[in-house]
């Protein structure tokens, strides 16, 4: 079991370093964007459209910024579906990670990587490590990631290992605050049980299970099922999702693929 912690632990991390931004001079805002700029960011950005939102997620000097990067992904999911969708593989992808970014702080990141390496030679609970990690998310806009994850015939043009991580991502922030969030291992079994469905129909059926034994709001049921959807396309392409582990892999067999 501790395995699968460590491959999706392995993945955060991953991902985390690849999207996160190198410390640039903070005084971008007062020369480029003027003094008064943080305190209007988000009617500054409001004005743009998702490409060029999308655009910034590449600029360092700007995503340094907390309250510009989240702002950035509160505008992103107040655009309308058909421009996300127009956004390339590679935007997409950054929006993705720039989620997962703002999903998972830095500090909680680092401490977690601390505790691994100084528990190393004794030997690590990977559960309570990834535990840690989701308990600790912070509240971040979904709406554009939803947007993303819905389009499941774009995934094999992304990045998939982004997607993952995104999708795990998306599963916390729907399930903050309940039990199923501290019980990794139970929404994994709910997860496993909706890829290894026959039919479109037996799917359906795993799904509103998975909802019944998770405690999932009917608020909620819809968010989670994008989450559901973009797992099983991941194992449907048989998608890398880190180095060569595929999702069937991290689930412990080789789920059906569904078609989707």
């Amino acid at each position: 079991m501790k395995k699968i912690y460590l491959i999706i632990f392995s993945i955060l991390v991953a991902s985390f370093t690849s999207c996160s931004f190198i410390e640039t001079s903070s005084k971008f805002f007062t020369t480029s964007w003027g003094t008064g700029a943080r305190r209007n960011v988000s009617e500054m950005l409001s004005k743009q459209s998702a490409n060029d939102l999308a655009e910034k997620i590449s600029d360092p000097a700007v995503m340094n910024d907390k309250e510009v990067s989240k702002a950035v992904l509160e505008e992103l999911g107040k655009k309308k579906t058909e421009e996300i969708k127009k956004l390339s593989p590679e935007q997409k992808t950054a929006v993705l990670s720039l989620m997962v970014n703002e999903t998972i702080p830095v500090e909680v990141v680092t401490s977690t990587v601390n505790n691994l390496a100084e528990k190393g030679k004794n030997g690590v609970s990977a559960d309570e490590i990834i535990k840690n990690v989701f308990e600790n998310i912070q509240n971040v806009d979904i709406n554009a990631t939803k947007e993303i994850l819905k389009d499941l015939d774009n995934f094999e043009k992304m990045q998939t290992g982004t997607i993952a991580m995104a999708t795990a991502c998306l599963v916390a922030q729907v399930v903050k605050g309940t039990d199923a969030l501290k019980e990794p291992d139970k929404v994994k079994q709910e997860l496993k049980n909706f890829m290894n469905a026959s039919s479109d129909t037996d799917r359906e059926s795993a799904f509103n299970t998975a909802c019944e034994r998770l405690a999932i709001t009917n608020e909620q049921k819809a968010d989670l099922k994008v989450a559901f959807d973009a797992v099983n396309k991941l194992n449907a392409i048989n998608a890398k999702v880190y180095g060569d582990v595929t999702i069937g892999d991290l689930f412990g067999n080789k789920a059906k693929p569904s078609g989707k």
